[in-house]
């Protein structure tokens, strides 16, 4: 299992984007996660303009000859402003937009009209997906005993899937890691709904504490982020997008974090933005 780890000040960095890969990162494990051993005919998910999932679910497509239909939550009037929406069109998947008004019947007329296709919701949020993740902190407790270097695992939280992942494996062997999920977007309280969505998300709950400092901010530039993405680049080699890693670098930075795995989960193409 591919991963790269950088040392950074008393923390280690899993870079989700593998030294600035366009076409790696958590959506990309997901997907492949998710897809493994299914038969359908295409995909059918769901996405914001800067969605991360809607280009892994792209790639995925054209990579095994499979059609992808992105539903995209907009009017579409400024699309061409968005990478992941331009790149995700030129890999070959069609994009529709839905009215965020009238989302919950658009998705269900789509829904039907692509029947024989395979539904995702939106940011790979299956149960499905968690599975890379618990393998991939396995992998790195076998191959770093990883966890007698640090006490929390730090990561930006959408829709909760890689954090469920990787606090389910702490859950599992019982190890005195914490991992803390920084909302993009959510509320607290809609996070650890989101989490409850799993099987056993109210025990693995216990390993989980959310920061909802960044609530209904998602999409929006806040002044001294490219200096923290310059910064951050400079002495890590790592380029960190503009919509979900940078809220992590300013909780580093807030919170003067050290001892802990940060996990920068890709998604570079939004640094185009």
């Amino acid at each position: 299992m591919k991963y790269n780890l950088v040392k950074y000040n008393n923390n280690l960095i899993l870079d989700e984007s593998l030294g600035c890969n366009i076409f790696a990162g958590n959506k990309f494990r997901k997907i492949r996660s998710i897809m493994q051993n299914r038969s359908e005919k295409g995909i059918i998910s769901l996405g914001s303009p800067y969605s991360n999932h809607a280009l892994a679910c792209s790639y995925y497509g054209i990579k095994n000859n499979i059609p992808v239909v992105i539903l995209i939550i907009g009017n579409g009037q400024h699309d061409r402003m968005f990478p992941n929406i331009n790149l995700s069109r030129r890999l070959g998947a069609e994009i529709l937009y839905i009215d965020k008004e009238k989302a919950y019947n658009q998705i269900h007329k789509y829904k039907i009209m692509y029947s024989n296709y395979f539904w995702i919701p939106g940011g790979g949020h299956l149960e499905e997906s968690t599975i890379e993740y618990i393998e991939l902190l396995r992998a790195l407790h076998n191959s770093s005993n990883i966890f007698t270097k640090i006490s929390k695992i730090i990561l930006p939280f959408g829709t909760g899937t890689t954090a469920y992942g990787f606090a389910k494996f702490c859950h599992e062997i019982n190890c005195n890691v914490t991992v803390i999920g920084i909302s993009i977007s959510r509320s607290k309280e809609l996070c650890i709904n989101s989490v409850l969505d799993f099987s056993d998300g109210k025990y693995v709950l216990e390993k989980i504490f959310i920061d909802d400092r960044f609530a209904g901010k998602y999409g929006n530039i806040i002044p001294g982020d490219s200096v923290l993405i310059k910064n951050f680049f400079q002495k890590t080699g790592i380029l960190v997008d503009p919509i979900y890693n940078v809220r992590l670098l300013r909780y580093i930075e807030d919170e003067n974090i050290e001892n802990s795995l940060i996990v920068n989960t890709g998604g570079i193409t939004n640094v185009c933005l």
